[in-house]
């Protein structure tokens, strides 16, 4: 699976909401990888590019607390792009 067409399910299915999968995707993209997502755990949240994000979470899991959900950062390029991507049938 492209980043574009995560990028576009994303947005139009699960309102920016990502899977572990779809963050993968992400990270090894090299157009996506830094693009910033927002990680919300036990205790906080955080953003961080794409490519840091699955480290950053197994950190967090191994200090003992959960991650909530991973979701497109309310000013990710994704956001302004997604009519441009919907037209094109992603």
């Amino acid at each position: 699976m492209e980043a574009r067409v995560v990028l576009c399910s994303a947005i139009r299915n699960k309102m920016g909401f990502l899977t572990d999968h779809e963050v993968a995707v992400l990270a090894a993209d090299p157009s996506e990888r830094l693009g910033v997502l927002l990680v919300r755990c036990h205790q906080g949240r955080f953003m961080a590019p794409a490519q840091d994000v699955p480290g950053l979470i197994a950190a967090v899991e191994a200090g003992g607390w959960s991650v909530r959900d991973v979701s497109l950062h309310p000013q990710h390029s994704a956001w302004r792009s997604y009519g441009l991507l919907a037209q094109q049938g992603a």
